[in-house]
């Protein structure tokens, strides 16, 4: 009888150490499941970040045209300009400002050139 208590207690002992393996498990089981769940948020949140950025980033370059448009018709304008006030100082042999105009209209010209060279445009300066 005593042998078949030793082996009742004894099982019941190894019920018991089952039950707290299984809850381990358990427990193990939901915390990956948790880890996974955060690695995934994780990954969507990274996604739509870069999601963001690269719309914005298509929402410049549509901008960019226009503006580029708009920057180049000033810049034709002020050089229109310049060249009118330059004709006109030779004609009027006003030479003491025609140096600075020349030297703004050089400043102009380079201007129109790096916006040309953002855009891609073939650049074909004088000489060449």
């Amino acid at each position: 009888m005593n042998r078949k208590l030793k082996t009742l207690s004894e099982w019941h002992n190894l019920q018991n150490k089952m039950v707290l393996l299984e809850n381990r498990q358990v427990e193990q089981d939901k915390a990956i499941q948790r880890m996974k769940q955060e690695e995934t948020h994780k990954e969507l949140a990274k996604l739509k970040r870069r999601n963001e950025k690269l719309r914005r980033r298509l929402e410049k370059e549509k901008e960019c045209p226009e503006k580029f448009s708009r920057r180049q018709k000033e810049l034709h304008r002020q050089a229109l300009e310049m060249i009118e006030k330059v004709e006109n100082m030779k004609k009027n042999k006003k030479m003491k400002y025609f140096y600075r105009e020349k030297s703004n209209a050089r400043a102009l010209c380079s201007e129109i050139r790096k916006l040309l060279r953002k855009s891609g445009a073939v650049i074909a300066r004088p000489g060449e």
